[in-house]
């Protein structure tokens, strides 16, 4: 099929009837022109397409030289065809330094007399412009996406496809998290993100938003969905508008059956292991719907990773599936907790990309019994506050030492046992409450004032009660050695009560 004749900046310009000359830019006089609209919003730039001539009476344009420059270096940013500034109506003068610009850019910048209304120039261009080969783009890009799914293609490779039909790269990102949620090779800068937000702060966005990376190209393009949109990163600046909306209603749906497929596996995982550590689940039971997973057939590991950065099991879920790791996933009052095979390597990489620099991780021991998931949940809980504690990355149950507390639980149980199980049994034969002010005195760095004001007591209360531990516990508060075993005592059996 041959492309249709297409009206240039030249022929509208050598068209006496629409009385219109150059202002600048000469150099872009053969510039095509696939479309004319007259606005006066703003930031034009973020709603005509590439190709499009911008007709307008000025109250957009400005007055200052460098604004004059910006404006028309955002309108060549997005591929427009040109700028038609009527005369004789709002629009400052053309800046010899903005005329200069745009010749040096080769953008047209054009003047159409007070006595043409603007619909002419409209008119002219859409006489003269076929939609045929743009609406054959649409279909064909339509016909794809019909075949990969009768295919039964991926989600991942739906949207490849997708983005050889705009010659750009598409991915679906979570507006509110900035998360990428495919593909999964698809980065996304700090820089890039700041921008959008910002840009947001200020209003809402338009359709299509318009924004620069270094020298990279974005748009973002609303779906209809709140939360996620798509996110098409380009090297070029004459995308279609109109073909990028019927690419978006396509993308949609694709997003729609990947969170939703997603959504189904996280809530099955969830429940399973959360059934698993409660021992509400048939052995047997448990093997088949594990199998699900491709865990069935153990022996197994827990992982409970901590992080400062607020986590979903989406998100948790998404990365698991990227890196092909056999799991199930909970989020409790432990935090998030993981079942992998014994055999899966816990790397940093790997827990930057799931849970973000800087988080920790306790490993368990290896688990050949399912009975035995909740110890595991324990021990990947004791080895994750192990690591936290020695400043280490990754805590394997029973490998990580730390100076102050015991590898592994049972040890944790014996310290406890041993140093404040005495304490412990006259708390409770006696309702007293002399582990409580030990672990307020403690905290309050052995300030009697604080320690007696939190507690609500008199100070010489306080200071009877901390006789009365030194005599239980046979240990004197006033020695270091033995403050710091009623110290890191104390702290165990908080890490043990969380877990």
């Amino acid at each position: 099929m041959e492309d249709s004749v297409t009206l240039t900046i030249h022929d509208i310009v050598e068209n006496p009837s629409l009385r219109t000359k150059f202002l600048a830019g000469h150099a872009g006089a053969q510039r095509k022109v696939d479309w004319a609209h007259n606005t006066e919003v703003e930031e034009p730039w973020h709603w005509l397409s590439a190709g499009e001539l911008l007709l307008t009476l000025g109250r957009n344009f400005p007055a200052k030289p460098d604004d004059q420059v910006a404006f028309i270096k955002n309108l060549s940013d997005a591929g427009l065809a040109g700028l038609d500034l009527a005369a004789g109506w709002f629009a400052p003068e053309l800046t010899p330094e903005a005329a200069k610009f745009a010749d040096d850019l080769g953008f047209p910048i054009i003047q159409t007399a007070y006595e043409i209304p603007f619909v002419l120039i409209a008119r002219s261009v859409a006489e003269e412009t076929s939609r045929t080969k743009q609406q054959t783009k649409i279909l064909r890009m339509y016909e794809s996406f019909r075949q990969s799914s009768l295919q039964r293609k991926s989600e991942e490779e739906q949207l490849q496809a997708l983005s050889a039909h705009l010659d750009s790269k598409l991915a679906i990102v979570n507006t509110k998290t900035f998360r990428v949620i495919l593909p999964f090779d698809f980065g996304i800068s700090e820089n890039l993100v700041s921008q959008i937000k910002s840009a947001r702060v200020k209003a809402p966005l338009p359709a299509v938003f318009r924004v620069k990376d270094v020298d990279t190209n974005y748009l973002l393009v609303s779906m209809g969905e709140e939360d996620h949109s798509l996110l098409v990163q380009t090297e070029t600046n004459e995308i279609d508008l109109i073909m990028l909306q019927h690419t978006a209603s396509v993308v949609s749906f694709v997003a729609e059956r990947y969170l939703a497929n997603l959504g189904s596996q996280t809530s099955s995982g969830h429940r399973l292991l959360s059934q698993l550590l409660d021992n509400l689940v048939d052995r047997e039971l448990a093997k088949e719907r594990l199998g699900q997973f491709n865990l069935e057939n153990g022996p197994w590991k827990i992982a409970c990773p901590a992080s400062e950065l607020s986590l979903d099991l989406d998100f948790v879920n998404t990365i698991l599936t990227r890196s092909n790791v056999p799991s199930i996933a909970t989020i409790g009052g432990q935090g998030l907790i993981i079942l992998t095979l014994a055999d899966f390597e816990w790397s940093e990489e790997f827990l930057d990309a799931l849970t973000g620099p800087g988080s920790t991780a306790g490993i368990s021991a290896p688990i050949n019994s399912l009975s035995r998931l909740a110890d595991g949940a324990r021990e990947a809980n004791w080895a994750r506050e192990l690591a936290k504690a020695s400043k280490t990355r990754i805590s394997k149950y029973g490998e990580t030492d730390s100076i102050f507390l015991p590898r592994t639980v049972s040890g944790a149980q014996v310290a406890v046992e041993t140093i404040l199980g005495p304490l412990i049994e006259y708390d409770t034969l006696h309702n007293a409450e002399l582990m409580k002010s030990l672990q307020v005195f403690l905290d309050a760095n052995m300030s009697w004032q604080i320690a007696s004001t939190e507690l609500g007591i008199h100070r010489q209360t306080l200071n009877y009660r901390m006789q009365r531990v030194a005599e239980i516990t046979n240990r004197n508060i006033s020695r270091i050695s033995d403050l710091a075993e009623l110290h890191f005592a104390i702290r165990a059996r908080v890490i043990l009560d969380q877990i």
